[in-house]
């Protein structure tokens, strides 16, 4: 990787500023925004700032306060630095905030692609959890807690807490580090001192708070830490469990098992907390009494986290399939196939879903309307997706890319396929032409739409079309 210099690259290898690279589009860098160590400072526009990664502290991966990107995108720009975990950036309205493999967090303009500043303490990734003022709270895998000046990438704080993998943030001041060897501590913005250390069993990810700031929810794998890749944890061979602490003072409230555990954090809504798992299973439990609510099965895996919009669970599984399940009945609403294994987090944009596989294909589908909006090929598994503000951010474990709305698609990169969405049944997906596929609604059978589902404030509402025998619609209620 072309680290320890200034200047990076075109296709046709001229030499140009990174500025002016970046600005190109459609270009690929090989020195990218994380070149040098330490710190480079510039203004970076920060305002309207979203609260947490995940758009908010319960982790629901879901906005309606954002503007999705919906055209085929333009490559505004691409750098050879892979993303640094199964994490998601951190994205304001003009400023992504990106984790790089080895080599820290930089902020980059997501009008122009520049680079505004750069922070890199060590060797390996400095994940942007959330922002709390003017600061962005940020967790090194390797064990420190850092509050950033978003302005200029200057450190502010930094405690020590230990190897581990995410961090929680209640949006009011209060952090909560998962800590490898089984430990959950909490501290607060400003503070160096720790508020609480509770010990868990076995290696806990990235916490999920309650909108009331009682309640943190963690999931942990029962395996020895060194068996966890934190880097790529994928699979390992071991239970789950799910714990509900008090935020005040770490108490163990509940706890709860499962037979496959997930890498994915929880995610909570309306009281219920949804933990998706490498059994194939998405379980939901009440938050305040542990209750099991609901479950559904599949013969797959879903190694990541679910998003949770206010009518339904979206979870992407390793069978190819995107399933989409009901929030308080757990009944299965559609699937969509998309032909791989889905390996990064499902994020919603309004009534835009984004999701992206191991094969590198990113996907933009509308709910209940145009069906497959757009795909994009990223060449390289996806790890992380930040999209809004008519943007969307793609991290692969080969790069990064910088996709805008602005102006026609680049050649080769998007493409407007269509897939169909199915109701039923285990078996894998078959693959197949996509293309040849009528366009459709996102999880509908049927032939032509009924006004009910084109309808803009239905779309809006975020309407889930419902098919029953092929000509059966049934709409189920939005925010």
């Amino acid at each position: 990787m072309g680290l320890g210099t200034d200047r990076i690259s075109q296709t046709d290898e001229t030499p140009v500023s990174r500025r002016a690279i970046l600005r190109s589009g459609a270009v690929v860098g090989t020195g990218s925004y994380l070149a040098r160590t330490g710190i480079e400072t510039a203004s970076a526009q920060t305002d309207d700032n979203w609260p947490a990664q995940g758009y908010d502290p319960e982790n629901t991966r879901y906005t309606a306060e954002t503007v999705p990107l919906r055209t085929d995108p333009t490559v505004l720009a691409e750098v050879d630095i892979p993303a640094g975990q199964h994490a998601d950036y951190l994205l304001t309205s003009s400023v992504a905030y990106l984790h790089g493999a080895e080599n820290g967090v930089g902020a980059v303009h997501t009008e122009t692609g520049e680079l505004l500043w750069q922070f890199n303490p060590g060797e390996g990734p400095v994940i942007p959890e959330g922002t709390d003022g003017n600061e962005i709270l940020a967790r090194d895998r390797d064990g420190t807690v850092y509050a950033i000046d978003m302005d200029t990438g200057d450190p502010t704080a930094e405690i020590p807490v230990g190897r581990g993998y995410g961090l929680g943030y209640n949006g009011t001041g209060q952090w909560f580090a998962p800590v490898s060897g089984g430990r959950i501590v909490s501290g607060e913005v400003g503070s160096p001192d720790v508020t609480w250390d509770t010990s868990v069993e076995g290696v806990p990810f990235r916490p999920a708070v309650t909108g009331d700031d009682s309640r943190v929810l963690v999931s942990t794998v029962t395996a020895p830490p060194s068996s966890v890749d934190l880097d790529d944890p994928e699979s390992v061979d071991a239970e789950g469990r799910l714990y509900a602490l008090d935020a005040t003072d770490g108490s163990v409230l509940w706890e709860s098992s499962r037979v496959g555990a997930g890498f994915g954090s929880p995610a909570i809504r309306n009281g219920q907390v949804y933990w998706a798992g490498a059994d194939g299973d998405i379980l939901t439990h009440n938050v305040e009494t542990g209750d099991r609510v609901w479950e559904f099965k599949t013969s797959g895996s879903f190694p990541r986290s679910p998003a949770v919009t206010t009518n339904a669970v979206l979870a992407g599984n390793r069978d190819g399939y995107l399933y989409g399940v009901d929030v308080d009945t757990g009944e299965q609403i559609g699937r969509l196939p998309v032909g791989a294994p889905i390996s990064a987090h499902p994020v919603v944009v309004d009534d835009v879903v984004y999701l992206g596989t191991e094969t590198g294909s990113v996907y933009a589908f509308e709910y209940g309307g145009e069906g497959q909006l757009w795909e994009f090929d990223a060449g390289a598994s996806v790890r992380s997706l930040a999209p809004g503000n008519d943007r969307v951010v793609v991290g692969t474990e080969a790069g990064y890319y910088l996709l805008s709305g602005d102006g026609p698609p680049a050649d080769g990169s998007a493409a407007s396929t269509t897939h169909q969405a199915d109701s039923g049944g285990d078996e894998a997906p078959t693959g197949g032409d996509a293309a040849d596929v009528p366009q459709r609604g996102l999880f509908s059978n049927g032939g032509d739409e009924p006004d009910a589902v084109s309808n803009p404030f239905n779309l809006t509402m975020l309407g889930f079309l419902l098919s029953v025998v092929g000509i059966v619609h049934q709409m189920f209620q939005g925010r």
